[in-house]
């Protein structure tokens, strides 16, 4: 299996990894021609049609979603250092950044959880803590 963006989607590349017997992962370009016709793509329902390449397509636009918040939020669109290794301990930097989780996404999850009931609420005494 080989995963790669909708840019590989080509009837050589797509032939010359099935002759390799190598499954191409590869994402469909859907583009539009100005004609109104969706552009024709590579890869058929041999590869599309298996619950593998649907897994293997969301686990790529997560990494793409890594590496689109890195330029966009996380401002590598340029870097900015000099030397490589200031270059690798800012992006060290960034990635441990990124897997910090969000406190406010903390704080929503812990507003959607149940609310415990009361303790007047109970119908039947608590046996292992008797008051």
């Amino acid at each position: 299996m080989l995963g790669g963006d909708k840019s590989y989607d080509v009837a050589a590349f797509v032939e010359a990894l099935r002759e390799r017997e190598v499954t191409p992962h590869i994402a469909v370009d859907g583009h539009v021609r100005k004609s109104g016709r969706p552009r024709k793509t590579a890869i058929d329902r041999r590869t599309t049609r298996h619950l593998g390449y649907a897994i293997s397509q969301l686990v790529r636009h997560r990494i793409e979603e890594i590496f689109g918040w890195s330029k966009a939020t996380g401002g590598i669109a340029q870097v900015k250092l000099r030397g490589l290794a200031k270059v690798r301990a800012g992006a060290l930097h960034l990635r441990a950044g990124r897997l910090q989780p969000d406190p406010h996404s903390q704080t929503a999850r812990r507003d959607r959880l149940p609310k415990p009931p009361h303790p007047a609420a109970a119908s039947t005494p608590d046996r292992l803590h008797p008051p």
